[in-house]
């Protein structure tokens, strides 16, 4: 909608399968581009040439990014053969993107180097370092031997601020 409360544009956007039924995040660049995350269990969700995986797993965190016409510059699935909640995603003045959520998957999520490059309970959260063209920049595991996942995340300056919740005692 623009100020005057005037919708500019709207769309669908997903699969065949539920989306977005427990875990949806955007956010806005000062240009107008819209940064847009959701679980899915869609496994036929377009996505671009260059999307880091083209179909899903169980539950997928499904990444993309529109214009501020609304059309896909890129869209891709993230996550392994598990559960994968994406809970929070933000943009930083370059169009880079943070996306931080909760996992039970116990590979493809930890890029190589890591923080964190195996699953440390049943659930871990993650975090996803995306570039202004979708191509995947780092990601990690982040938890202890318990259930752990991040819900926020924020850019400030250089660094990721990231909070959530955590039944591990340790390693957080």
């Amino acid at each position: 909608f623009n100020s005057n409360g005037v919708r500019y544009w709207s769309s669908y956007y997903g699969g065949s399968n539920q989306d977005g039924n427990t875990g949806t995040g955007f956010d806005i660049h000062a240009d107008g581009d819209l940064f847009i995350t959701f679980n899915t269990l869609s496994n036929n969700i377009l996505v671009s040439s260059n999307a880091m995986k083209a179909t899903n797993g169980i539950t997928d965190a499904f990444i993309m990014r529109l214009n501020n016409d609304g059309w896909p510059k890129y869209a891709t699935y993230f996550g392994g053969s598990a559960e994968d909640i994406p809970l929070d995603i933000k943009v930083d003045y370059n169009k880079n993107i943070v996306v931080v959520g909760a996992t039970k998957s116990s590979s493809d999520i930890a890029s190589q180097p890591s923080y964190q490059s195996n699953i440390g309970g049943l659930e871990d959260g993650f975090i996803l370092r995306i570039d202004s063209m979708g191509l995947l920049l780092w990601s990690t595991y982040f938890g202890g031997a318990s259930n752990d996942r991040l819900n926020a995340v924020t850019i400030a300056d250089s660094f990721l601020v990231v909070g959530g919740q955590t039944r591990s005692s340790i390693d957080i």
